[in-house]
């Protein structure tokens, strides 16, 4: 059960990486104002950068098979997700 949340799971932060990293300037000219589009680039591309990353650890946990380390990852890809979210926010507002 915990595999395939685990393969869901780098599904996902593949998929979101190559988007952010990608096509980032997209999706911060719907979300920024002019004035802050510059730093909130700056963020989602480090956070495509970080969601790659974490997909390779991924892919090391789905090795690895250990339970402990795989519930270590999806610890870390939430305090990951949470920190992304706090600094858009304060750069948004």
């Amino acid at each position: 059960m915990l595999s395939i949340i685990l393969i869901i799971s780098i599904i996902l932060l593949l998929a979101i990486g190559f988007f952010l990293t990608r096509k980032g300037t997209t999706f911060i000219s719907v979300l920024a104002p002019d004035d802050k589009k510059e730093m909130a680039t700056k963020t989602i591309l480090s956070f495509g950068k970080a969601t790659l990353a974490l997909s390779i650890l991924g892919l090391i946990c789905l090795i690895i098979n250990q339970q402990t380390i795989t519930l270590i990852f999806i610890s870390l890809m939430m305090v990951i997700s949470a920190i992304f979210s706090i600094k858009l926010a304060k750069q948004l507002s």
